[in-house]
């Protein structure tokens, strides 16, 4: 009787107990996998937007450097006022 008690406590209470163990362990493994590989890719594209962003303003940047007044030829810069003859600028290229 003392060993059939054991093998019944250990098949109905033991081994269910470690099954659910094992099972809670891997489950929590495939969830924190998932959540680190989710984050690699959303720093990836955050890393292609924030690009993206910095290459258009330089590009801005860039053309309201090369801005100049229609009627003497100098650089505007990014005001709307020529800094030599005072011409007001209203269409930006």
């Amino acid at each position: 009787m003392g060993i059939n008690f054991l093998l019944y406590f250990n098949v109905f209470f033991i081994f269910p107990i470690i099954m659910f163990t094992a099972f809670f362990v891997v489950f929590i493994i495939i969830i924190v996998s998932s959540i680190k590989r989710h984050n690699r890719v959303t720093d990836v594209i955050e890393e292609e937007i924030t690009d993206e962003i910095k290459n258009s303003l330089n590009k801005r940047s860039q053309k309201s450097q090369n801005r100049k007044c229609e009627y003497c030829g100098s650089n505007l810069g990014n005001s709307h006022e020529c800094p030599n003859c005072g011409a007001k600028v209203t269409k930006v290229p």
